[in-house]
């Protein structure tokens, strides 16, 4: 806190530093994000018998919504899982960018 009219009153708070702001409030997002693609993965493993390394690639690369085609599923087991994963997968990310402009809203509007 720093008082600049030198009454004893702080007059503005120092916000902490970026780092330590946004990793801890964005924790939980990134978190769920991770365990949501680690969880996907494992079930592409399972049905597609894909390697963890091609699974996860392509979780990653869907719930990014770029979706290089590189991996393609090949059964309908694994296209009807793409279904939900494509749809949660895309929410989680909307809800991680809208996280992160929250969080820059809340810092800028800090009271002083």
């Amino acid at each position: 806190e720093v008082d600049i009219d030198g009454d004893g009153e702080a007059d503005y708070k120092i916000p902490r530093h970026p780092i330590i702001y946004y990793s801890k409030n964005m924790l939980p997002s990134v978190v769920l994000s991770i365990w949501l693609q680690l969880a996907s993965a494992a079930v592409f493993i399972t049905v597609e018998d894909w390697s963890f390394f091609d699974a996860f690639y392509h979780c990653t690369v869907t719930a990014t919504t770029v979706g290089y085609g590189d991996v393609r599923i090949s059964t309908q087991e694994g296209r009807l899982w793409a279904t939900f994963h494509m749809i949660i997968s895309v929410c989680i990310v909307g809800e991680l960018i809208t996280t992160i402009v929250g969080l820059r809203d809340q810092r800028v509007a800090q009271p002083e």
